[in-house]
């Protein structure tokens, strides 16, 4: 591969990576907004922030902010920090709204996960404690308003948790949980938590493999690895160990797989996000590292889920920011970033994209289908599908709709499709009563809509479908052809992705590495500027 598209657009550090590059002539492409979230929590000082998660947490189609902290997380409970949730005016003006949403909750969350567990159309939260203090389950009422329900929807045991992930593993339509352990407690090092449909979790018991090389899993991503359309593992070893890729089986069952190595010197892993670096089809792994010169890595994937690193692409960045994340947070179609500062005295800060950032006018793009079934099942096919967009969360691309269009020519029905994880998606099709033709399509937040090609099944269907689809609509702005007929709304069905999609599609934490685009136009510039802060590459003297 090249990495021709970076041109002179180099990564050296954060303030440079953020404000200024060789193609906008050193003109910031984002703002600082002054005091955005002032007053800071922790008594004005700031907390801990070490994640954050930015998405649409009373449905009112902008987007909140939700930040996890714990500056206690290795010293034991006495000193427990608050889960902050901070709620979006819909022109960026964020007001802290943590005691009506959770009650003021305290504790310490080192990570937390954003779905839709209980399949009521908005996102819920998870957070696995440190020190095998009690997990939260926060349920959300639809308004924003959360209750803790872990005791009645989560086994007793809790286990000490510093990372989890949200996806579909075994294919059934509702999101499960993986919590990892966290730093040295010993195998199994991670707990795999199953929804019965309802957000009620049982533990899959030899679910997972049962030892690692190294211990002290500081992240997790589901992925797929390896495009055969389920959801693996990847298992990011914090302190000299070797990362593990654990395979699914398409029902929830992993096996060990590849291993990801640290590089020579590179000892301290955190962060892995997934997303297309080279623009092959497949997802590329870049892990953050603060060894080695504090060198972060990309590693390569063949397509079959074996890695391989590359070496020089990324100088060291400085800077102390432990989680950043990307999203349009004032309706200008233009993307902005929030960052928390975990390690230093500084303040969590919003960025807004100015004039220099171009605005969203770019489809997403359907990427690969899951082949028609040979026999049609009576009640209708059920396919996946992965879809890439400028911007990828932990909630997967940050869509508005990922959908079937059901007789596109016709009444053109828009069947939703629920996020899986990774680049994921599923949506169930009609009975082949007759002949049904169908196209594969997705809506960014921007309402660009792509389809694929058209495909067809039921009596008298001359084909079933290829594997990967062509886009149809390209970047096109506005609706498909035909009047829509939908059965759901789009800000709260089950294919609204930055509303209930789930974490570990999360590609990371604000992948905003699509390359499709230009390489030499502001467009390409901003998603290899994505790329540099994935996972922001700037998590120093991080526990």
């Amino acid at each position: 591969m090249t990495f021709s598209k970076l041109g002179t657009f180099t990564l050296a550090s954060f303030g440079t990576l953020l404000l200024s590059s060789v193609a906008f002539a050193g003109t910031p492409s984002v703002d600082l907004v002054p005091d955005a979230l002032d007053p800071q929590a922790c008594n004005g000082q700031g907390c801990w922030t070490n994640h954050l998660r930015v998405t649409d947490i009373d449905g009112d189609g902008d987007l909140d902010i939700l930040l996890a902290n714990y500056g206690d997380f290795f010293q034991g409970n006495d000193n427990p920090q608050p889960l902050v949730v901070y709620v979006n005016d819909g022109n960026a003006g964020f007001s802290n709204n943590s005691a009506e949403a959770v009650g003021n909750y305290a504790g310490n969350l080192r990570q937390i996960a954003v779905g839709d567990v209980d399949g009521d159309g908005s996102p819920d939260i998870y957070g696995p404690s440190g020190n095998g203090d009690a997990h939260v389950l926060f349920i959300n009422d639809g308004s924003g308003v959360f209750t803790d329900e872990a005791d009645a929807r989560l086994p007793s045991d809790y286990p000490s948790g510093a990372a989890a992930r949200m996806a579909d593993v075994d294919n059934d339509g509702d999101l499960d949980i993986f919590a990892a352990d966290g730093y040295p407690n010993g195998s199994p090092y991670g707990h795999l938590y199953i929804n019965d449909g309802s957000g009620v979790f049982v533990e899959a018991d030899g679910a997972i493999p049962g030892t690692i090389s190294g211990v002290a899993i500081d992240d997790v991503e589901f992925f797929d690895a390896d495009r055969d359309f389920d959801l693996d593992l990847i298992v990011n070893a914090h302190s000299n160990g070797i990362g593990a890729l654990w395979f699914n089986d398409g029902s929830g069952n992993f096996s060990a797989g590849g291993s990801i190595a640290p590089m020579a010197d590179m000892h301290f892993h955190y962060n892995v996000a997934a997303c297309d670096v080279d623009n092959d089809g497949d997802l590329d792994l870049w892990i953050d590292n603060i060894g080695g010169n504090f060198t972060e890595q990309l590693q390569i994937n063949d397509g079959n889920g074996n890695f391989t690193y590359v070496a020089g692409v990324f100088p060291p960045p400085t800077d102390c920011t432990l989680w950043g994340e990307f999203g349009d947070l004032n309706g200008d179609n233009r993307t902005d970033l929030v960052t928390g500062q975990g390690e230093c005295t500084s303040s969590d800060e919003v960025y807004l994209g100015n004039s220099q950032v171009p605005v969203d006018s770019t489809g997403p793009k359907i990427l690969a289908a899951e082949p028609l079934p040979a026999d049609i099942p009576a009640g209708g096919p059920t396919l996946r599908f992965a879809v890439s967009d400028r911007t990828v969360t932990d909630e997967g691309p940050r869509l508005a709709m990922a959908y079937a269009l059901v007789d596109p020519d016709g009444a053109a029905t828009v069947l939703p499709a629920t996020f899986m994880g990774g680049d994921l998606f599923r949506v169930g099709l009609p009975a082949p009563d007759s002949m049904i033709t169908f196209q594969l399509c997705a809506e960014d937040r921007a309402g660009n809509v792509t389809c694929g090609d058209s495909q067809s099944y039921g009596e008298d269907a001359g084909t079933t479908g290829d594997t990967t689809t062509g886009d149809t609509t390209g970047g096109t702005t506005g609706d498909t052809t035909g009047d829509t007929t939908s059965d759901t709304t789009s800000d709260t069905s089950a294919g609204t992705d930055d509303d209930i999609g789930a974490d570990g599609g999360d590609g990371g934490d604000g992948c905003n590495c699509s390359t499709g685009g230009d390489s030499d136009t502001p467009t390409g510039l901003l998603a290899w500027m994505g790329l540099g802060l994935l996972g922001l590459g700037l998590r120093r003297n991080r526990r």
